[in-house]
């Protein structure tokens, strides 16, 4: 997903739940920065294209009301799939920019997101389907990747969508990935 930038905020700024859903989603995800400009980058080069790494929460409205008295047509959850993570404040960045080198391997560093103090999902970076290098070959097949782009890997199991578990107003959502700091946010309407 490509998200707007009035998507991103940072560790201490509010997510809020736009009036057109009541299933806000949280998926903690971690984000190489890239560092330079590039273009069909093959896999072996790659890691060499990225800066660092960050922690990243990929908000998700997981519905989306369609408005009032048009019938739903084919194709609709599409739309919601897709418009339900550009909303604004959707993608919660940070604390910070860890370097390459700080950070060390990115599939070794174990990632885990609280809300309100509960464990939801724990896992490790080297647990997402594909590598890093994998993902940035992949994307500058399509797209030019420019210096201070982000790509977001996916997340792993125990987002609230599997239990039907929303965030809430007043909620506070920790993202937390070793080496790289914890992202919080609290969520409001």
């Amino acid at each position: 997903f490509i998200k707007p930038g009035t998507a991103v905020v940072g560790t201490g700024d509010s997510i809020i739940i736009p009036p057109d859903t009541d299933t806000l989603d949280y998926e903690i995800e971690i984000a190489a920065g890239i560092g330079r400009r590039g273009r069909f980058i093959p896999v072996e080069d790659a890691e060499q294209y990225v800066a660092g790494y960050t922690v990243f929460n990929d908000l998700s409205a997981r519905s989306l009301k369609i408005a009032e008295g048009r019938m739903e047509r084919e194709g609709d959850w599409f739309f919601d799939w897709l418009l339900g993570k550009w909303c604004d404040t959707f993608a919660a960045v940070g604390p910070c920019l860890v370097t390459r080198d700080e950070a060390g391997d990115p599939r070794q560093l174990e990632m885990s997101l609280r809300v309100n103090g509960v464990l939801r999902q724990h896992s490790s970076a080297g647990e997402m389907i594909f590598t890093i290098p994998e993902a940035i070959a992949f994307l500058s097949r399509f797209v030019t990747l420019e210096p201070g782009d982000l790509l977001a890997m996916g997340t792993p199991g125990g987002v609230g969508d599997a239990t039907q578990t929303y965030l809430q107003p007043g909620d506070v959502v920790e993202a937390e990935i070793e080496r790289l700091g914890t992202l919080v946010n609290r969520v409001s309407r």
